[in-house]
């Protein structure tokens, strides 16, 4: 009697234990495999804005439900994954969030070629107090312009004397200006790429781990209106050239495009310079904050190729443009929001698929 009740304590003992193996699995599925059974559903919690609306995040939402994740009520204090491009989620504790601690030491211009590992991807560059006059081409930039403003290209000793005054109390830097930069259609053109930089502690050592990642077959240019002829040196003061002050060509080009005019060899050869530029880099003023295991950050990049397949880092920025200007001046609103919609489906997927459930399936098994 005792061993047949002791059997059957055993068999409800099995069942009760194979029903919460079943609804911990349920509940802990990320898409990318199993956490441990311990934990339970992971949350997230995005934050958006008129810019940036809910719509914008639409696929990161679908798809983390799609998934078992739960969005958190704004009330929530710590959620597993917090995300916003507009980096206002300082308020919020996360095992992943949309934040890193360090950013002036890679966007400041005067910082990023004083923290470069490795200058041969950054053209001379000096402070504008410090620099003297030798007779070549430069463009002067002010630190903290953007979006090509605050930005002067100037031939000659006077113009120099004369900008250099006009700035005066304003941090700027001088860089040598390109002259053999590659062509389109006879035109310079710059690359914007953004960069994904991802940070994280090995569990095992608790070393911080940095990546720099980005979608490689998503780059798109801005092209000078004018083809890039140089008769005199008062050519290249021209805006329509040297992609100066906003005059850019109206038609957007990806870089697949400009692909096809060059010969298979040529193209791997820029983009391992490229691939060489963007992890020249230094990374060891970046870090993450208190409240976050690990953390993610979005870069726009401004590169410049030379004839020779060679890249040129020509800034950084925190806060980049991810729809092009020219989509926002040609397309109208309708085709603007289509373009809008297209490029995050793309580009969110890209960050759920390579940084944030490999993450936690890393953190959790």
């Amino acid at each position: 009697m005792y061993i047949f009740l002791l059997f059957v304590l055993i068999l409800i003992l099995a069942i009760i234990l194979i029903l919460l193996n079943v609804v911990c699995d349920n509940n802990i599925k990320n898409g990318g495999g199993k956490h441990k059974r311990r934990y339970k559903t992971l949350t997230y919690k995005i934050f958006y804005n008129g810019e940036y609306t809910r719509e914008t995040y639409s696929y990161i939402i679908n798809r983390l439900n799609s998934l078992g994740w739960k969005e958190a009520p704004n009330a929530k204090k710590y959620v597993n994954f917090a995300f916003s491009l507009l980096n206002n989620n300082g308020r919020i504790s996360a095992d992943l969030k949309y934040a890193l601690n360090g950013h002036k030491s890679i966007v400041y211009k005067d910082f990023l070629y004083k923290n470069m590992k490795n200058l041969s991807h950054i053209p001379p560059t000096e402070d504008l107090t410090t620099y003297k006059w030798c007779g070549d081409v430069v463009i002067i930039k002010e630190v903290l312009s953007y979006q090509q403003r605050g930005v002067y290209v100037v031939g000659t000793e006077e113009d120099f004397l004369n900008v250099k005054s006009k700035l005066v109390g304003i941090r700027a830097v001088v860089s040598k200006y390109i002259q053999n930069a590659l062509l389109f259609e006879g035109k310079r053109f710059q690359l914007r790429i953004n960069i994904i930089l991802f940070i994280y502690r090995n569990k095992d050592t608790n070393k911080l781990i940095k990546k720099f990642l980005y979608k490689k077959d998503n780059i798109f240019t801005i092209h000078s209106k004018k083809k890039y002829i140089i008769n005199n040196k008062d050519d290249y003061l021209d805006p329509e050239i040297t992609i100066t002050k906003g005059k850019y060509n109206e038609r957007l080009i990806y870089f697949s495009e400009i692909e096809k005019q060059y010969s298979a060899k040529f193209i791997k050869k820029c983009k391992k310079s490229i691939d060489d530029a963007i992890h020249s880099i230094s990374l060891d003023n970046i870090s993450l904050y208190p409240e976050q295991k690990a953390g993610l950050f979005i870069y726009g990049a401004d590169f410049m190729l030379d004839d020779t397949g060679h890249a040129w880092i020509l800034e950084l920025n925190s806060k980049p443009g991810f729809i092009p200007g020219i989509v926002q001046r040609t397309g109208g609103i309708e085709a603007e929001q289509k373009f809008k919609l297209h490029f995050f489906k793309n580009f969110f997927g890209f960050i759920l698929d390579n940084i944030v459930l490999p993450y936690f399936k890393y953190l959790y098994s």
